[in-house]
């Protein structure tokens, strides 16, 4: 999170002044925040879920024979 911030603002304030000759005003609210957070995580727990229970109902050893 703070490495996208600071991403963020170095976009705004240093790329947008001398690209285009403008910048527009940051606001970065614990609310926001708080929202990421819970999106990132929730799609995180969404993308493991499958893989997850595919290797729950898979045999150890077969898998290891396999390969």
């Amino acid at each position: 999170m703070p490495l996208g911030i600071i991403q963020a603002l170095v976009l705004i304030l240093v790329i947008n002044r001398r690209s285009f000759g403008w910048t527009m005003q940051t606001s970065i609210t614990g609310d926001i925040l708080w929202q990421a957070i819970l999106l990132a995580v929730g799609a995180a727990v969404l993308a493991g879920i499958y893989p997850t229970w595919r290797m729950a109902r898979s045999a150890p050893a077969l898998a290891l024979r396999e390969k």
